[in-house]
């Protein structure tokens, strides 16, 4: 990422393009990890990282 890690979430071959698909990348991430966010959370973190880095209409 050219020594900035919010390129992960701007780089032109992102896997996210639309909103269900970064809830749903959320989902598996909190999945993964096991953290036992409610739906509000998880919603919180979609809305914070669509505002801050991805920009999806």
């Amino acid at each position: 990422m050219g020594g900035d890690p919010d390129r992960i979430y701007t780089r032109s071959d992102r896997r996210v393009t639309t909103i269900n698909g970064l809830r749903n990348q959320v989902t598996r991430c909190k999945t993964t990890v096991g953290v036992s966010w409610p739906d509000d959370q998880v919603e919180d973190v979609v809305e914070y990282l669509n505002t801050k880095f991805y920009q999806l209409k």
